[in-house]
Parts: structure tokens; C-alpha cells; sequence
């Protein structure tokens, strides 16, 4: 079984419950790289990694630092791209 596990340091508490800020776009694109807030599921979380049991796809791009400074829509520029595993 496939599972979607992404850094810890990815999940952000909010009044809703846990989230992620999902990156969405594309360079050059019309609204360029921004962030959503995406609800998700943490079924197990073991030191720097959290397995996401519902509310994130395989291969989504996730923010996994500077999170305290943005906020949804927020237009972003990616430093740098870590893989992670599905």
C-alpha cells in the first residue's frame, strides 16, 4: 500500500485542525506559484515525518519552512525542492 509522507515540519495547526500549505501554479504561470490551505488526515507522525492518511495526493508540493509568514493565495518563490517519498 502507497502511503504520502512528507515532512513534519509541513503541518500547521489551525482552528479547523491540522493543514498544509499546498503549493499550487506554476512559474510564468497567470497567477504564478501560490499557496493554498489544505485540511489533512496525520495517521502517524514518527520524529521529522508525518503520514498523511486523507486530504493530500501523491507527489503534491508541500511548504515546509517560512510557514509562520504566509497566508492562503499568498504568491511564493520556491528556494529550493526536497523529494519526498509516496
Amino acid at each position: 500500500r502507497r502511503v504520502v509522507a512528507i515532512p513534519a515540519t509541513a503541518i500547521r495547526e489551525g482552528r479547523a485542525g491540522r493543514f498544509v500549505y499546498l503549493v499550487e501554479g506554476r512559474a510564468g504561470g497567470a497567477h504564478g506559484i501560490r499557496v493554498i490551505v489544505q485540511p489533512v488526515r496525520v495517521t502517524y507522525e514518527s520524529g521529522s515525518t508525518a503520514v498523511i492518511g486523507a486530504g493530500l495526493a501523491p507527489g503534491a508540493t508541500v511548504v515546509t519552512a517560512g510557514g509562520s509568514r504566509i497566508r492562503a493565495r499568498t504568491p511564493i518563490k520556491i528556494m529550493g525542492r526536497a523529494t519526498g517519498t509516496t
